[in-house]
């Protein structure tokens, strides 16, 4: 069934039995008195809701899509400083904001001002793009895109980089590479370990539904034991249909590079199809594939990648964002943050 992300305790808790609700405490109660240490995500998510709650809602097999491997096998480590929200959502102080004070709020309060966003052009992102580019222009900054670089070194205190049509140089480089694609570059392919700092390819579907949806949710994330397919947004539930059809993205993740668009498209058809998430055939418009999309954290990932950053940085390479820095980055705000800081 489609209910609220990422809980809604109405839905999943409260609407069984008696017996099953104590069970669900029971286990919640011994998971946060257990003294047993934390070694990987799903050992932090477990001491946050209890393994019953961590089973039944689906959040392991989310956390298992998202990661693209077991939640046993990734780092506690990387858990504590990227999943905070389920301890955040698992909190008392959580529950009471909003069970308590957030009907509260809607019944006494003053309503919340309406969001305000900005919507993307109709043509796509090019021209949106354009406008950044155009004034980066104006400032100094200069592009060479579609410049394959073959080389980067050191020379007199200056960093070059070596593409197919000339050299270029800077008193400083900065990389957003993947680590070992910039590695291999800077002369460093010697660390044969870096092959061991994996990551999920992300494929984005464009579908299209002459029928209306069966929910009435924008966004819908996958918490079922089946489908490859991550996340669906529903982009006409804002921007109106397109020719009399509602239009979405699929995003789907997964390790091998095998996994063609048919194939992820019919996987997602015949999962959507047995949910009753459709009313009508979809049609698949085309698809976007991504490579290196989002870092996968093996335990004992930080030790491979603290010693390949420390190599680049002696090359005078300064790493920055999700692939330069193999980082989970949730949001663009964090991002800017991230450069900011490390800039001034």
């Amino acid at each position: 069934r489609v209910t609220s992300y990422p809980y809604n305790i109405k839905d999943e808790l409260l609407s069984q039995k008696l017996g099953s609700q104590l069970a669900s405490f029971a286990s919640l109660l011994r998971a946060r008195m257990s003294r047993a240490g934390v070694t990987s995500a799903a050992d932090f998510a477990i001491k946050q809701i209890g393994p019953k709650i961590y089973e039944e809602s689906g959040l392991r097999r989310y956390l298992d899509r998202f990661y693209g491997i077991s939640g046993e096998a990734i780092s506690a480590e990387f858990a504590q400083r990227r999943m905070l929200w389920i301890k955040q959502q698992a909190s008392l102080s959580s529950a009471t904001g909003r069970f308590v004070i957030g009907p509260l709020k809607r019944t006494f309060g003053k309503s919340l001002p309406g969001l305000q966003a900005y919507a993307r052009p109709k043509e796509g992102f090019e021209p949106y793009y354009k406008v950044i580019e155009d004034r980066l222009r104006e400032a100094g900054v200069q592009f060479e895109l579609s410049a394959e670089i073959s080389k980067l070194r050191q020379h007199a205190g200056r960093k070059i980089v070596s593409t197919a049509r000339e050299d270029f140089s800077a008193t400083r480089l900065i990389n957003t590479m993947p680590v070992k694609t910039v590695s291999d570059l800077a002369g460093l392919e010697e660390r044969s370990d870096l092959g061991q700092l994996k990551s999920l390819h992300l494929t984005t579907l464009f579908c299209s539904t002459a029928g209306e949806p069966a929910f009435d949710s924008i966004i819908l994330y996958n918490f079922h034991e089946d489908g490859f397919w991550k996340r669906l947004t529903l982009h006409s539930a804002y921007y109106g249909k397109a020719e009399g059809r509602h239009y979405f993205a699929v995003e789907c993740t997964h390790l091998s590079d095998q996994l063609e668009a048919d194939t992820l498209f019919s996987d997602f058809e015949t999962h959507a199809g047995a949910m009753n998430l459709f009313t009508e055939r979809l049609r698949l418009e085309g698809f976007l594939r991504l490579e290196h999309a989002y870092p996968v954290y093996e335990q004992g990932f930080e030790t491979i990648l603290n010693k390949a950053l420390e190599d680049l940085e002696c090359q005078g390479i300064e790493s920055m964002g999700r692939q330069g820095r193999f980082d989970y980055i949730p949001s663009s705000t964090l991002a800017i943050d991230l450069v900011r800081a490390a800039l001034t």
